[in-house]
């Protein structure tokens, strides 16, 4: 899962591995993407509520986050040259410090808002990593060495009260490097906070061997354009030894599983069977290993003993924890009863309906989103909003009525 995923390259790159991924941004992302986005404003509470339900049902393994600096950016301190001043360049002012994280208070209305909004994908993020810690999952957060995000999420993180949770936070490692050791043009000092053990061998300060891009101001247009756009998309070679270094604390077998996984789900939802895919009703309820064949009950001998002998006892043991000397005994299936067979038919779905991972919230809105389009989503979305306009004027419900009714001036119907 990539939060925030931008480029999206993380997860370009995680897929050619044999990772399923799942790359998050806003409509408003200006990045041309590598992968596949899914569009989700993490400033929205309804978007904690879908990721919790995400989370809870697809459980990925890994999160990377590269949250959004740009109001709690160091580079705001940075003065811009007097030159371009003189040519029209605005000087951003900072619009944090140490202590005032969550926003300064003298800024303007609209520095309000971008703040504002800021803090709330911050506290999303934070309601995330509750997440992770709560499903023992990895994690990998990038920002800026010097950026105010790592203050804010430790305040956030402090302000649950969870003492367990605090603690694994505070254990979370932090690898420092400079971004030009792992393919980058710019000499950017940055932090990537990160389970345990996993990213170490990422660190490492420039070495001196290479050029660097400046950091520059430039009008394009009508406008004055930061390159900090380039400085924030990771570079091909780090999103390569990010998805190595977790790749490298996976079970061997792991990332093939999910390859042969991905293909058959693909299969069934073509309404195609494959031999190696799930049965929709197990021919057996369970499979035994035994010593003898049992007197009574309804079961198959899938397998005789190879050699003779074996132990007297009689015990059962399920398939895939069989005894090590399994061969010397009776490999039996033991068949639903009839009752329980009719249950599970009656529970079936169709295979090409079957999407475990994903919440029912989100198909619909995927499905939407295919075959309505953005524009017919938006003009959906605003229609809806004509018609609860609507039903609070024709209810009387608006802010002045009630406050006659009620003596306050919050509306009763939010």
């Amino acid at each position: 899962m990539e939060l925030c995923a931008g480029s999206a390259i993380l997860s370009s790159e995680a897929s050619k591995k044999g990772f399923q991924t799942f790359a998050v941004d806003h409509e408003l992302n200006r990045f041309a993407t590598k992968s596949k986005i899914f569009l989700l404003d993490l400033s929205k509470d309804e978007s904690r509520q879908l990721l919790f339900e995400m989370y809870h049902n697809m459980k990925p393994k890994w999160t990377h986050m590269g949250l959004p600096c740009g109001t709690a950016s160091r580079a705001r301190e940075k003065p811009v040259t007097d030159r371009l001043r003189k040519h029209g360049a605005p000087q951003p002012r900072p619009l944090r410090d140490q202590n005032h994280l969550l926003g300064l208070s003298n800024l303007t209305e609209y520095e309000m808002q971008r703040v504002n909004s800021a803090n709330d994908v911050y506290r999303t993020a934070e309601c995330v990593l509750f997440l992770i810690y709560t499903l023992d999952l990895w994690v990998s957060i990038e920002n800026p060495e010097r950026s105010w995000l790592w203050a804010i999420l430790a305040l956030l993180v402090k302000e649950r009260g969870d003492p367990g949770y605090t603690d694994w936070y505070f254990n979370l490692t932090d690898t420092t490097f400079d971004a030009c050791m792992h393919g980058s043009n710019f000499a950017k000092t940055t932090r990537l906070k990160g389970s345990p053990g996993i990213f170490d061998n990422l660190a490492g300060r420039c070495d001196g061997s290479h050029n660097h891009s400046n950091w520059k101001v430039q009008k394009i247009g009508q406008q004055w354009v930061f390159n900090t756009a380039a400085e924030a998309e990771y570079p091909k070679v780090l999103a390569e030894r990010m998805v190595d270094a977790v790749a490298a604390k996976l079970p061997k077998e792991t990332l093939e599983n999910t390859c042969r996984l991905f293909r058959l789900d693909l299969l069934r939802q073509a309404n195609k069977q494959h031999r190696l895919g799930e049965q929709l009703i197990p021919e057996f309820k369970r499979v035994s290993f035994l010593s003898r064949v049992p007197q009574t009950g309804a079961f198959k001998v899938i397998a005789q003993p190879s050699t003779a002998g074996g132990n007297d006892k009689g015990h059962a043991m399920d398939l895939e924890t069989g005894p090590q000397n399994s061969q010397l005994q009776y490999k039996i299936g033991f068949y639903f009863s009839p009752v329980e067979h009719f249950d599970r038919a009656l529970q079936l779905r169709h295979p090409a309906l079957e999407f475990n991972v994903v919440p029912d919230i989100l198909r619909r809105n995927l499905f939407d989103l295919c075959t309505m389009g953005t524009h017919a989503m938006a003009q959906k979305r605003i229609a809806s909003l004509k018609e609860i306009m609507k039903l609070k004027a024709s209810v009387g419900c608006g802010r002045r009525t009630v406050a006659q009714g009620h003596g306050t001036s919050r509306e009763r119907c939010d």
